[in-house]
């Protein structure tokens, strides 16, 4: 059997200005812009008296001294995931194809004997009220028992493709 040459493996360190940089391509979710703020939450004490209280609802140490660990939104959004369902029905124009067959009559006097030119897209269009980039994407590897899961993902290619087909 022959010999099989050796596979080389490469890769490279992701440093904090690459990821810094990947966090800001994706942004601050709408509901969480207001992370900075301090806020005073609606409703009662164990005792019944109105809650008076003003919280920080960013991570760590707010502006008003007071440590609030990981904070309002890692603490009320984190672990509960159905903050984040949604509906992710879809109409998808997923491939159309077009395809002209020439007329033998204009190929009569050559040495072809059929011709057609064609368009092919994939992906061109799709209408969703999901806030994704793709409600077909996911996160999970395909081999995984997980489903449901989306984010950091990126959503399908859209391609145009054209060919020419000639019979000889």
């Amino acid at each position: 059997m022959p010999k099989m040459p050796a596979i080389k493996v490469g890769g490279r360190n992701t440093t904090a200005a690459q990821l810094n940089n990947f966090m800001a391509a994706f942004g601050i979710g709408k509901y969480t812009e207001n992370r900075s703020d301090m806020m005073t939450f609606e409703g009662v004490h164990a005792d019944g008296s109105p809650n008076t209280t003003t919280v920080y609802l960013g991570q760590g140490t707010g502006p008003d001294g007071k440590d609030y660990g990981n904070g309002y939104y890692r603490n009320v959004y984190r672990g509960v995931s159905e903050n984040f369902v949604e509906d992710a029905s879809f109409i998808k124009l997923r491939t159309i194809s077009l395809t002209y067959n020439l007329n033998p009559k204009w190929l009569a006097k050559s040495f072809v004997k059929a011709a057609s030119v064609g368009f092919t897209g994939i992906n061109l269009w799709m209408h969703t009220n999901y806030l994704g980039f793709d409600p077909e994407s996911s996160s999970a590897p395909a081999n995984s028992n997980l489903s449901g899961l989306a984010g950091f993902t990126y959503p399908q290619l859209k391609s145009y493709m054209f060919n020419l087909n000639v019979t000889f």
